[in-house]
């Protein structure tokens, strides 16, 4: 039985949990649980352990339909995608559950396990190439990341690293949700509603000839509204081609990673996907 589809990664560990975070998004799944195999199962062992993280993907429709046709299906959720360390190598598997699943012989959860399978698959696919630092070529813009920031994003990035107290972080956070270009609530619907978030929060992204690509955002909460408006600051003027290409990692350079909950970095990231998704349809 293949239980487990696999593929190495061209980045570093730390880039390649930032990439797949967005892959997973990207693929209409929702992170919904983290496993840090060195940082607390083994380090709760007195062990030192390479780097391994566990990320627990699920589509909750998905996910429910499945359990009312099986309720013991449970024992096999959610579907995990690890990112681990193999002596040089950076090595991303994700459970096959197309192979997994056929034991249970019921075809709801075969009709289900098709279509994760297939998403899986996709993921692994294109690990290779999303991985691989895209070469810039004469006359090109330079693409954006660590060391090569929007000037108006690297000022953020700069102010936030200079907080070493995470509660002062949010602080200035809640500041920032005073900043966002909103989205009357008024217009709030389906359409631009993030999915996926704790809170109720919105976008909608639109593309001038002269002033570049914008975002308009709104959330019941503080904490996503002030995202919203860093994020809006950093791509807001940029072509629809340097927004869809945008690394999320920003946040991790804000310092947000490691005190955003699990459900706040998922929405964050949903968002964030869902405006790239914009941004490619504006290509097409």
């Amino acid at each position: 039985m293949l239980f487990e589809i696999h593929a190495k990664s061209n980045s570093n560990f730390e880039d390649t949990v930032e990439i797949i975070r967005e892959m997973i998004s990207e693929a209409g799944f929702g992170i919904i649980s983290e496993i840090d195999v060195a940082g607390n199962v083994m380090k709760s062992l007195g062990e030192v352990y390479r780097p391994y993280l566990i990320l627990g993907a699920c589509m909750p429709e998905h996910a429910a339909r499945g359990l009312e046709a099986r309720p013991d299906l449970g024992v096999l959720l959610p579907c995990n995608v690890a990112i681990h360390v193999e002596g040089d190598d950076v090595i991303v598997s994700a459970m096959e559950p197309r192979e997994m699943l056929a034991m249970l012989d019921d075809p709801i959860v075969n009709e289900l396990a098709e279509d994760v399978g297939s998403r899986i698959e996709k993921i692994i696919d294109e690990i290779p190439t999303r991985t691989t630092q895209k070469v810039v070529e004469a006359g090109e813009a330079a693409v954006f990341g660590a060391g090569n920031w929007p000037s108006s994003l690297q000022e953020i990035i700069d102010e936030f690293s200079e907080i070493d107290d995470p509660m002062e972080r949010y602080e200035v956070l809640y500041d920032w949700a005073t900043e966002c270009e909103l989205l009357p609530p008024e217009e709030w619907n389906e359409d631009n509603k993030v999915h996926g978030c704790q809170s109720e929060a919105h976008v909608t992204c639109s593309m001038d000839d002269e002033t570049g690509f914008r975002m308009l955002g709104g959330a019941d909460a503080q904490i996503v509204q002030g995202l919203m408006a860093i994020t809006q600051r950093a791509i807001n003027g940029l072509t629809a081609e340097e927004v869809a290409d945008f690394p999320a990692t920003f946040a991790r350079e804000l310092g947000f990673s490691e005190t955003l909950t699990p459900n706040r970095a998922n929405g964050f990231l949903n968002m964030f996907t869902k405006v790239r998704k914009e941004a490619r349809e504006m290509i097409r």
